[in-house]
């Protein structure tokens, strides 16, 4: 699966050695295998990893355990992250 996403990278032109990714993780299983993936690519194709979360504010508690389990992960891994919370109900509603 590793040779597989390497050379989708490649043939997509996807980042150049130095590129920063900032890789969106919803804190599910398929975005922190992504993650997990291009973790382990990182110095094989040159890439700076950011992880970025969004605790939308719709799920109370369980959205903010993912925006934490999410941090939790990326500083074992030793990646920066951000995590901000957006009240997706109340901007909706202002706009």
């Amino acid at each position: 699966m590793l040779d597989s996403l390497a050379s989708y990278f490649a043939a997509h032109a996807m980042a150049r050695p130095g590129s920063l990714v900032i890789v969106g993780v919803s804190g599910g299983a398929d975005s922190l295998c992504l993650l997990h993936a291009l973790w382990q690519l990182r110095e094989r194709l040159g890439l700076r990893l950011h992880v970025a979360h969004i605790d939308h504010m719709l799920r109370g508690a369980a959205g903010r355990a993912d925006a934490a389990f999410v941090a939790a992960a990326a500083t074992a891994w030793g990646l920066p992250v951000s995590v901000e919370r957006i009240d997706v109900a109340a901007l909706a509603a202002s706009e």
